[in-house]
């Protein structure tokens, strides 16, 4: 079990745990009402094509991810962020063995997220705020997430994909292998 506490700055790897071409660092902070994601990017390449919230926006571009499983559950969400429109996608997901069966459409969620993106001169800052109360019942402590990253080129087919956690899986649906959020 990876233990997190939080405001830790983390970096993003490789799922192999090796280093990015573009290199970026993530926090996941909570003030006890709401989760707050934020992340500079390394980007020489800043893009994303989604043109409305809820696309299926980790194959439209740039994208920052963040997955969180309250603690005792099954169920998990997922929250994107994109640059440099800030477009969103909000997924409530019952559970990994259900994510390919439930429908994209029927996992959509409205958690009153707000997404911010500051582009900058080859980077991106990313801001995710969640809150608490959108997440059902939830203690902190015991509850797994994991920060990570579409990072696209225009002329390369394949993003590179990191996170701040190692992926023995090569997937980030991956709850076992999360960060657990320290007491």
């Amino acid at each position: 079990m990876l233990s997190y506490k939080l405001g830790q700055a983390k970096a993003l790897t490789h799922l192999d745990g090796t280093a990015p071409r573009e290199s970026g660092i993530a926090v996941l902070q909570c003030d006890g009402e709401t989760l707050t994601v934020t992340a500079v990017l390394e980007d020489s390449d800043i893009f994303n094509t989604a043109e409305k919230e809820n696309e299926r926006t980790w194959t439209t571009g740039d994208a920052l991810e963040f997955f969180f499983q309250p603690a005792g559950r099954e169920d998990y969400f997922e929250f994107h962020v994109t640059p440099p429109n800030a477009r969103t996608l909000q997924l409530h997901i019952p559970s990994v063995e259900k994510l390919r069966i439930v429908p994209f459409e029927e996992q959509i969620f409205e958690s009153g997220m707000k997404g911010s993106v500051e582009v900058l001169d080859g980077e991106w800052k990313a801001r995710m705020e969640i809150p608490l109360s959108a997440l059902g019942n939830v203690t902190l402590a015991g509850s797994r997430f994991t920060i990570c990253r579409y990072n696209y080129w225009q002329n390369e087919e394949e993003p590179e994909l990191t996170s701040i956690t190692d992926f023995m899986h090569g997937t980030f649906h991956s709850p076992n292998e999360w960060f657990t959020i320290a007491e």
